[in-house]
C-alpha cells in the first residue's frame, strides 16, 4: 500500500480566522484538525475520494 499526501488547509483556516470571519475560521480549524488522525488510518483508495 502506498502512502498519499492528503492536502491540509490549516494555514488557510488560520488566516480566515484572523483576517476574515471568526466563526467560519474556527469551524475550519476544528474540522481540519479532526481529519488529521483519520487520514493516516485510511486506505489510499478512500483518501482519493476525499
Amino acid at each position: 500500500m502506498q502512502s498519499r499526501n492528503v492536502p491540509t488547509y490549516l494555514p488557510q483556516a488560520i488566516l480566515t480566522t484572523v483576517f476574515c470571519c471568526l466563526p467560519f475560521g474556527i469551524v475550519a480549524i476544528v474540522y481540519d484538525l479532526s481529519l488529521l488522525p483519520l487520514t493516516s488510518k485510511l486506505p489510499s483508495e478512500l483518501i482519493a475520494i476525499l
